[in-house]
């Protein structure tokens, strides 16, 4: 009798653990659609930066798909990004202008999420790379 109860007792604390975390993911998922998030990229080459500005159109919680736009504006610039969001680790890539401006197209990002902050490296394929620091707005 004492082992059925122990075994009722891990089962229940399984499925509580799977519960909280379901919640969880689905608050976070709520809250990165629509975010908007705000910073420096930092060139290493050149060691010039540039401000971002990050917006998330769309997330597919399902398939981590990620759509959105980053802005430049100093460089008069805004693309239209693709990516994936696997647990806290963001990749994306600039794929199509929204309005043509002096930014380069084709930049790749690697990036972590740790609370309000995006961080991590990214690259242009023909010229540069460097890292990236935004901040939730």
């Amino acid at each position: 009798m004492i082992t059925m109860k122990k075994k009722s007792i891990r089962i229940n604390w399984l499925v509580l653990a799977t519960l909280f975390l379901c919640s969880t993911n689905i608050g976070w998922a709520n809250n990165f659609t629509g975010a908007v998030f705000t910073g420096k990229v930092k060139s290493s080459k050149s060691g010039k930066s540039w401000t971002a500005n990050l917006k998330i159109v769309s997330y597919n919680q399902s398939s981590g798909r990620v759509e959105g736009e980053i802005e430049w504006p100093s460089l008069n610039s805004v693309h239209k990004i693709t990516g994936k969001l696997t647990d806290s680790h963001f990749t994306f890539k600039e794929v199509e202008y929204i309005r043509k401006g002096s930014a380069n197209l084709n930049c790749q990002y690697t990036t972590t999420i740790s609370g309000n902050k995006i961080s991590g490296t990214w690259s242009d394929p023909g010229s540069d790379n460097g890292t990236i620091e935004l901040y939730k707005k």
